[in-house]
């Protein structure tokens, strides 16, 4: 996905669910127009009842200078169709 962000010059926020140490996390990454990554961010606060055996992280969400805009809120926005 560095590659991808790269050849087309735009920001990519990816969500997934890492494993670290034996513990799962939902995790979001956001990667800058030249491939390198900005930041990740580990939930800390679940939907009620959807935690789901995941662990809540310990961080701040990545932002992106030019927009200013917390990955976290990103990666939690839906479509509308």
């Amino acid at each position: 996905f560095q590659e991808l962000a790269k050849e087309l010059k735009v920001h990519l926020i990816l969500g997934f669910l890492e494993a670290d140490d034996a513990r799962t996390h939902n995790t979001a990454v956001l990667i800058r127009p030249d491939g390198t990554i900005a930041g990740k961010y580990r939930k800390t606060h679940f939907a009620q009842g959807y935690r789901n055996g995941q662990n809540p992280g310990d961080n701040r969400p990545a932002t992106c200078a030019a927009r200013s805009i917390p990955s976290s809120v990103l990666a939690n926005t839906r479509s509308a169709s």
